[in-house]
């Protein structure tokens, strides 16, 4: 692809528009939904899917594309949601305005969506349909979800790359709004994110400003705070060239921070909610479909015709239809890159293929109420018999967590895709063992990224949050074990119920489960 222009062609002006339109289309036959932020914030999608991200729309289980250096602007394909497929992720934190994107692939599943079940472009993404990696579920959990896909792919990328091999090479976009930055979660993940240097995490914030009534933080100061690069583009809405030059720079720091001091980066994004339409700027906008009249009159302003919907021009489709053929071109070189390390590294190449090869498991699809497969890696069998035998265990009382540590002890020096954590001291909750290497920063001294016991901090909300996006990164091939304290667990239910709803595994240690095996009383340890 050649130079980018900085001026908007008048084919990229009548892109964002379609879009714009579609989106108040989608909500109003529904009656209901959030136009606003798709509509103000067009243009940051348009430039991710067009211009930065690679993956095949043709195949949304693709698991990673290398990305050509120096690096060069990729032209991304066609979705419905906000989501894509593996490999250039993109987690929508602000799970309202999944539809912010609705492009030629998408314009026949919109129509038909509107009547017929499944709801393709749902009002929040959900892991049943194809190309959405995860489920967020409510505001600011998406961010710690992106944080556990950054924090996957920097260990597999550590366990599996060769010079000349990049095997794993995922730029992990977090779009997110003010309202996700105002949640605890979405502070402790990044929080999280920044101590450990995730490089290959780029968070995009939607700063439509909106709720100033109730939120007048310095984001940015805080973000330089807690570790992260931050870019600035002040107007998200019509500069598309400038928030593809911010994007390009997002992607330029996580390529350098593979050999120097690693930091996520934050783009900091202003733009006008519902612009096109008179309740532009306002929280009106936000919530709710924008009325029929009001649809009529965005059109007006947008000179596209207010009578018909669900229009897609032939020369949008053109323009979009592009990136088929780029996608299928980079899933054919990553494919070709595989067959040669397979020969250069026989035994990692079986260790890989091993992680990346499901295993069926039922779970339920909420669209339909029935069990369907989901595939996911599980261990060998073989785990079974590395446990002790009953002849071998303690016979004499003892805490929970020391039973339970005698399991993880057991498997865990064994198994690599187990990745182990706590939300207090791992010694405290025996999730520790015997020559284990530490997830870290390796400029930091403290570990590597090769390394599968996690330090979460006091965070438990963020641990099970960035726990289900570990196991959502490509057939589960991670697969956490994350503990705490009984009832610091209750603040990290809301994330264990999605990871529920969606099938995700994770192993989950609740210890200190009774005020009869400690000495904390029972503020922090359940009464018996």
């Amino acid at each position: 692809m050649g130079a980018i222009s900085t001026t908007t062609t008048d084919t990229e002006k009548l892109v964002l528009e379609t879009i714009r339109a579609l989106a108040a289309d989608l909500t109003q036959a529904f009656k209901g939904g959030h136009p606003g932020t798709a509509m103000g914030a067009t243009a940051i999608g348009f430039a991710l899917w067009h211009h930065l991200m690679v993956y095949n729309p043709k195949n949304p289980n693709w698991y990673a594309s290398p990305e050509p250096k120096p690096y060069r602007a990729h032209r991304a394909g066609s979705t419905t949601t906000d989501w894509c497929s593996p490999r250039a992720t993109r987690v929508s934190s602000s799970a309202s305005n999944c539809t912010s994107v609705a492009t030629t692939r998408g314009h026949s599943m919109l129509k038909s969506s509107i009547i017929i079940p499944p709801v393709i472009a749902a009002g929040h993404p959900e892991i049943e349909f194809p190309g959405i990696e995860l489920t967020t579920g409510l505001l600011g959990r998406g961010i710690a979800n992106a944080v556990g896909l950054a924090m996957a792919s920097k260990h597999l990328a550590a366990s599996f790359n060769k010079p000349d091999f990049p095997i794993v090479d995922n730029t992990i976009w977090c779009f997110t709004r003010d309202g996700c930055l105002q949640e605890g979660v979405g502070q402790e993940a990044l929080s999280l994110a920044g101590h450990l240097g995730l490089g290959n995490l780029v968070v995009i914030c939607d700063d439509n400003s909106v709720i100033a009534t109730c939120f007048t933080d310095d984001t940015n100061a805080k973000m330089r705070a807690v570790g992260f690069e931050v870019i600035d583009v002040e107007d998200g809405t019509n500069d598309l060239h400038g928030i593809i030059a911010a994007l390009k720079q997002a992607k330029r720091n996580s390529i350098l921070s593979q050999t120097q001091k690693q930091k996520p980066t934050f783009v900091h994004i202003r733009t006008i909610i519902g612009y096109g339409s008179r309740k532009a700027n306002s929280g009106a906008a936000h919530g709710a479909a924008l009325g029929e009249e009001e649809v009529k009159i965005l059109k007006d302003n947008l000179q596209l015709s207010r009578e018909e919907k669900f229009v897609i021009p032939q020369q949008v489709y053109d323009y979009n239809q592009s990136t088929v053929p780029e996608g299928a071109d980079s899933e054919a070189r990553w494919t070709a890159l595989l067959a040669n390390y397979a020969t250069a590294y026989p035994e990692l190449y079986a260790e890989l293929i091993a992680r990346l090869t499901p295993s069926p498991s039922s779970s339920i699809s909420p669209s339909s109420g029935s069990h369907e497969e989901h595939s996911a890696y599980s261990l060998p069998t073989e785990h079974v018999a590395l446990l002790p035998p009953k002849s071998q265990l303690p016979s004499a009382p003892q805490a929970t967590r020391k039973t339970s540590g005698i399991v993880v002890q057991a498997l865990a020096p064994r198994f690599p895709a187990l990745m182990l954590g706590s939300a207090d001291l791992c010694e405290s909750t025996f999730v520790h063992w015997d020559g284990m290497k530490e997830f870290q920063d390796p400029s930091t001294g403290l570990g590597y990224y090769t390394g599968r016991q996690i330090w979460y901090g006091i965070r438990e909300f963020a641990m099970i949050g960035v726990a289900n996006g570990m196991n959502a990164y490509q057939n589960g091939m991670i697969i956490p074990i994350c503990s705490s304290y009984f009832q610091f667990w209750l603040y990290a239910a809301p994330a264990a119920r999605m990871s529920a709803l969606q099938g995700l595994r994770f192993i989950g240690v609740a210890t200190h489960d009774s005020i009869g095996v400690g000495e904390d009383g029972p503020t922090h340890q359940s009464i018996a």
